[in-house]
């Protein structure tokens, strides 16, 4: 019989739902604000609020009650030092559960688990996000213009050193070919001893059936 058994199985045994449950009660604690599905969500939305319940006594006995869930020390600090202060004139109804719509693939039910108060926080959060973001984005435009202008300068810095450091060029050395050709000794030699003319040379009489004419 199941009288006064008020615990959901999940679709899980006792030692894997108590991790699940732990597991999205840090999560929500750190970031005051999670999205699950919609068993989950109740789930642990209820376990949330029993340990704020607990934290907002303050006691050693609490603490190591809370401590049994949540194994993470500064989580525990988190819910004893800032989040069980924010609620303590508050009797309950410490969270609020937002329904999203359908997950897209298989078609559960999302809902979203959030801290009442935590709305500033959120928004301070995004806030911060932006403007880390604009500054990265300056400090990326900076550094662009700067390298673009480091560049430039090298450009012109080599440009110049092109146009003053020219090399002077060399003289093209003769090749063999290319000299002049030299002038034998011995021809004009022999041409001078023979008179230097050639017409001195008596010409050769013809001849007609192997007989000289006279």
């Amino acid at each position: 019989m199941r009288h006064r058994k008020r615990v959901k199985k999940l679709g899980r045994d006792v030692s894997h739902r108590q991790a699940v449950l732990a597991n999205l009660a840090t999560a929500l604690i750190e970031r005051e604000r999670i999205q699950t599905t919609d068993s989950l969500a109740k789930e642990s939305q209820r376990l949330v609020e029993r340990l704020i319940t607990k934290a907002k006594l303050g006691t050693l006995h609490t603490r190591r009650q809370v401590f049994k869930v949540i194994k993470d020390k500064k989580i525990v600090a988190k819910l004893f030092d800032t989040i069980a202060p924010r609620y303590s004139d508050r009797n309950g109804g410490y969270s609020r559960l937002i329904k999203v719509g359908n997950r897209i693939g298989d078609g559960a039910a999302l809902s979203i688990v959030e801290l009442v108060g935590s709305e500033l926080t959120h928004e301070e959060a995004t806030r911060k996000k932006r403007r880390r973001k604009k500054e990265a984005g300056k400090i990326e435009e900076s550094a662009s213009s700067q390298d673009q202008l480091v560049l430039g300068e090298d450009r012109e810095e080599k440009d110049q050193g092109i146009e003053t450091e020219q090399p002077e060029k060399e003289p093209k050395e003769e090749t063999p070919s290319e000299k002049e050709p030299e002038k034998d000794d011995s021809k004009e030699e022999v041409k001078k001893k023979s008179g230097g003319d050639s017409e001195s040379i008596p010409p050769q009489k013809e001849t007609k059936g192997g007989k000289e004419e006279d």
